[in-house]
């Protein structure tokens, strides 16, 4: 779809920046229930994205066409083509396009601790609505018993047996036909319940207005008086500078795209703000929360441990919480069934850490390794550790929040030593973890050979970034309020990750999700509900 022509000052009721799980939601519940509260009119919303659109109101399991000949299983370097220089998948539908779609929704603890963080007022109670649409339109749910693996059968047999707790895993998809291509790849059967299948069929029928292929340069914050005012956004199409104009603008940019506009906007700390500083907050940016991931521990087997026809995500993992109340929350999930999309390729064997050296015995290993190999997924959440997103985007943990500072990286890498020194809480499930993990594949096989970190790395993986834009009870330790509208700049909301206070129970797709329900319930009944 090409980006729609637009006057030089369109006018909307709501403007939504970012196409991914808060900006859809947003934009067609908004547009559905919401009416002009003078009239009961209806509104006028337009959702701006910089990647395209390839539109189509399609049925879960047997998508559409156009979809499949635009991503027929798009691999994983080819989608980082779309991707935003944080990382977040630059067309409508968002990251979820590409993600595996693992699921794991918001628990009781999540709340308790995102309260704890800054006062904000959400309760498990208060998300009854919320919660019941997201597990309607997302469906989270385990893989049906008749198709694990028999690697996952183990795992779960194995784990009980050595006194672990065993949790199920639920995938966010419907009428999955299994093969096994998620992760990395746009699913041309449209089984992954993204906004794209779940969301913007019902924006599209209440006529929101779409900019696909159109980046935005900024968020429009004027002086009215004593408080900066959001007017709109300047947007970038044909080359040219245009201008949309409107009442309230909602941003879903994700946990590091989001600040980033901000600065753009001139919104944030002073020394970020690109141009003229129009509201400063210093937590626009901060408070960066994110979870630790070492490299999976790997092993190939004597015996098959996937189907060979099927592909089928993680079923099972082991959970452990450390600490009375829970703030180190360690998972260890088998991968015993995805081929991740891969597995069949022989190319991708040449590099694999179990692959024996070139000869007749990786000509054997390339015969197996697609059913005959497992690997265990390390995840340790809900810590301590915080980060900022610094002028260039780039995620930064350190002292001073300089990128090679004390020993933390930037670019998603976190050293050992950097959190020896700081939080030095961490080692303890992390040595854990790799040892349940050693258990496991060791009862599992055991195996012909493991590979992987099987001891605390020098450096390690964190993902997941929330928090950037944090919701609190005050501008002293957060950017927005409960109802997630800026302590700072009237008219503007914010609604991704970005406003989630802290690391919530792994990924936060859900939590995402459920949030954006919350938000779009505030936003109507505060401002787009008759009388």
């Amino acid at each position: 779809m090409q980006a729609q022509a637009g006057n030089r000052s369109d006018e909307y009721d709501v403007i939504v920046v970012g196409g991914g799980v808060g900006g859809c939601i947003m934009a067609a519940r908004i547009a559905q229930f919401g009416v002009h509260p003078t009239n009961g009119e209806k509104l006028r919303v337009a959702l701006f994205e910089w990647g395209p659109y390839h539109k189509g109101d399609s049925v879960r399991g047997y998508g559409i066409p156009s979809r499949r000949a635009a991503f027929d299983n798009l691999p994983f370097e080819v989608a980082r083509r779309y991707t935003l220089p944080w990382g977040a998948l630059g067309m409508i539908g968002g990251s979820t396009q590409w993600a595996g779609m693992i699921a794991h929704p918001p628990i009781p603890i999540d709340f308790e601790h995102w309260r704890a963080e800054t006062g904000v007022n959400w309760t498990w109670e208060k998300f009854n609505l919320p919660l019941a649409e997201m597990y309607e339109m997302w469906h989270p749910y385990p893989e049906p018993p008749e198709v694990r693996t028999p690697g996952q059968q183990k795992f779960k047999q194995v784990a009980l047996s050595l006194g672990y707790e065993v949790v199920e895993i639920g995938q966010a998809k419907m009428n999955c036909v299994r093969c096994g291509d998620c992760i990395g790849r746009v699913c041309k059967y449209d089984a992954k319940a993204t906004p794209l299948v779940n969301y913007v069929p019902i924006a599209e029928r209440e006529g929101v207005h779409f900019f696909p292929n159109t980046p935005i340069e900024k968020v429009v914050i004027e002086k009215k008086g004593a408080r900066p005012v959001a007017t709109g956004v300047v947007y970038r199409q044909d080359g040219e500078l245009r201008q949309a104009r409107a009442g309230k603008v909602v941003v879903s940019c994700g946990g590091t795209g989001t600040p980033l506009l901000l600065y753009r906007s001139g919104y944030g700390p002073r020394e970020k703000v690109k141009g003229e500083l129009l509201a400063e907050n210093r937590n626009v940016g901060a408070n960066v929360s994110t979870s630790i991931k070492t490299q999976n521990v790997q092993g190939l087997f004597e015996e098959a441990t996937k189907h060979p026809d099927i592909g089928v995500h993680g079923v099972y993992g082991v959970e452990k919480v450390y600490g009375p109340h829970g703030y180190l929350h360690l998972f260890v999930a088998e991968n015993f069934g995805d081929k991740e999309g891969q597995g069949t390729n022989p190319q991708d064997f040449v590099s694999n850490p179990l692959a024996p050296p070139f000869g007749r015995e990786f000509k054997q290993f390339m015969k197996i390794a697609s059913t005959h190999t497992g690997n265990l997924k390390i995840e340790l959440s809900k810590n301590k550790l915080r980060g900022e997103i610094d002028a260039e985007g780039r995620t930064v943990f350190g002292a001073g929040g300089s990128a090679a500072g004390e020993g933390g990286e930037s670019e998603g890498l976190i050293t050992r030593a950097y959190l020896e020194k700081n939080h030095p809480e961490t080692m303890e499930p992390l040595r854990e973890a790799i040892e349940i993990a050693k258990k496991i594949m060791n009862g599992i096989g055991p195996p012909r050979k493991m590979a992987g970190d099987l001891e605390v790395p020098e450096q390690m993986r964190a993902g997941n970034w929330i928090g950037s834009c944090r919701a609190g009870e005050s501008r002293e330790n957060s950017v927005v309020n409960s109802d997630l509208e800026s302590h700072d700049v009237d008219n503007l909301v914010i609604c991704d990750g970005s406003v989630i206070p802290s690391q919530c129970r792994y990924n936060p797709s859900m939590p995402i999700a459920t949030v954006s329900n919350y938000a779009w319930r505030r936003m109507v009944a505060n401002h787009f509900s008759r009388g």
